[in-house]
């Protein structure tokens, strides 16, 4: 099929809009045909539209046969991968987007974190398959498609709105369900084909966004919430999944509270910020143990300070306050060791799960399991928490694993060439010509 090329008009107009259109991730993958030839991408970098269309998609369509099939949805943004599906979790399935990433891992693949509005590559890219396009919207009528496998088509696949959701977890969960029946039902076809998965734009409306900016950041509008988080004047950020308290008073005496994640059951006051410290309360009010009807009111306090371009925490006490007193905690120091530790000051502190732990001066054991934490108490910028200094140490279990079996090796070498070194040849050999060499016992 003969190619037309993009007007010089539509090129001008496409580097015109560099510098304003909006940023999507793209990912892109296919079973047959190996991606290795698109030019490699680099971290922080961004494509511009027309270097997407001409490197990325046309080599992808170059060739009869090679078929591109785009799954497009309203929004789509890095902070959405992060979110749902716990990209910093080694050990996740992929969450909302467990079959997209199943696709992404089995397949040839090239993920693109950063294209200036894809979308419009996708208008201008209609001209190159005229008579050759199909909008659908569901597996259904995909298979009612006529496709000559010696042709190339451009399949436009409109998924369901993300904006507006109840649950934005749920509905990219089901957005990810019908990619599956998509990719499914063109195997069943036996078709030939790369897919992408982008969206038109990368945020929410402009108008949902400064409604909410203020304590919205990684939330969905209401309150039926399944995490903490508190925005503290856009300098303090706190996000968590879940947190859950253990006490043990004795051997038998086990309270478990899990804390609520309704707004309306913890608050941030007496947070304050000052020059080059900062002092974050969370507290949680009216929790009850699990099979148990007295009620508790949890506090933590983060004592925090920055200098020169890192940050660290002083101090993290956790009190619990009940009408009985003999089951109180009173500003318990938990042990917080890797955060005492200096951070870059631009860094958000994460980890997928974090145990602290800490007995009072009565015996009083606690454990506090932070699920899905993340920390950021200064310089924070966009209204977003930073980049993610993991809870990740320098020696983990699997490089243990391997240095220990290397030391073995190391250690047979060198007790081998210890050996080696104490032989000695003899001093006095046999000359086949002369006289046999006799050896006195004695010697």
């Amino acid at each position: 099929m003969e190619k037309t090329y993009i007007s010089s008009f539509a090129l001008l107009f496409l580097f015109c809009c560099v510098s304003v259109a909006d940023k999507v991730p793209v990912l892109l993958w296919s079973p047959t045909r190996p991606l290795s030839d698109l030019p490699p991408t680099y971290a922080g970098n961004s494509i511009d539209s027309s270097s997407f269309h001409q490197k990325y998609i046309a080599p992808l369509t170059s060739k009869p046969g090679q078929n591109l099939v785009a799954f497009i949805q309203d929004k789509l943004s890095l902070e959405d991968f992060t979110k749902h599906a716990d990209v910093y979790n080694p050990f996740s399935d992929g969450g909302a987007f467990k079959n997209v990433k199943g696709f992404m891992d089995d397949h040839f693949s090239a993920d693109l974190p950063s294209v200036h509005s894809p979308h419009s590559v996708l208008d201008l890219l209609k001209k190159d398959f005229v008579g050759k396009i199909h909008q659908v919207t569901s597996p259904s009528e995909l298979s009612k498609l006529s496709l000559n496998k010696d042709e190339s088509y451009l399949i436009l696949v409109t998924l369901p709105a993300i904006q507006g959701a109840a649950d934005e977890g749920k509905a990219f969960s089901k957005n990810d369900e019908l990619i599956a029946e998509v990719i499914k039902q063109l195997g069943k076809m036996a078709i030939q084909y790369t897919a992408m998965y982008t969206a038109k734009r990368s945020k929410r409306d402009v108008k949902s966004e400064t409604a909410h900016r203020g304590r919205h950041l990684l939330a969905t509008e209401g309150g039926n919430k399944s995490y903490i988080f508190v925005n503290y004047t856009n300098q303090i950020y706190f996000y968590a999944r879940g947190i859950k308290l253990d006490i043990m008073r004795g051997r038998t005496s086990v309270e478990m509270l899990n804390l609520p994640t309704a707004p309306d059951k913890y608050s941030d006051n007496g947070t304050e910020v000052m020059n080059n410290t900062a002092v974050f309360q969370l507290s949680f009010q009216s929790v009850t143990p699990l099979n148990k009807t007295e009620e508790y009111n949890v506090s933590f306090r983060f004592e925090l300070k920055t200098h020169a371009m890192a940050w660290s925490l002083q101090n993290l006490t956790v009190s619990v306050d009940s009408a009985n007193q003999s089951n109180s905690v009173k500003d318990l120091l938990m042990n917080v060791r890797e955060l005492y530790m200096d951070l870059p000051v631009k860094f958000s502190y994460h980890c997928s799960l974090m145990t602290l732990t800490s007995i009072d001066k009565n015996g009083t054991y606690v454990k506090i399991t932070f699920n899905g934490f993340q920390f950021q108490p200064f310089r924070s910028k966009g209204n977003r928490f930073g980049d993610g200094w993991d809870c990740v140490g320098y020696f983990t279990t699997p490089i243990l694993m391997g240095l220990l079996p290397v030391a073995m090796l190391v250690f047979i070498l060198f007790c081998g060439m210890y050996m080696l070194a104490g032989l000695s040849t003899m001093d006095r050999f046999d000359d086949p010509k002369g006289k046999t060499v006799n050896v006195n016992v004695q010697e």
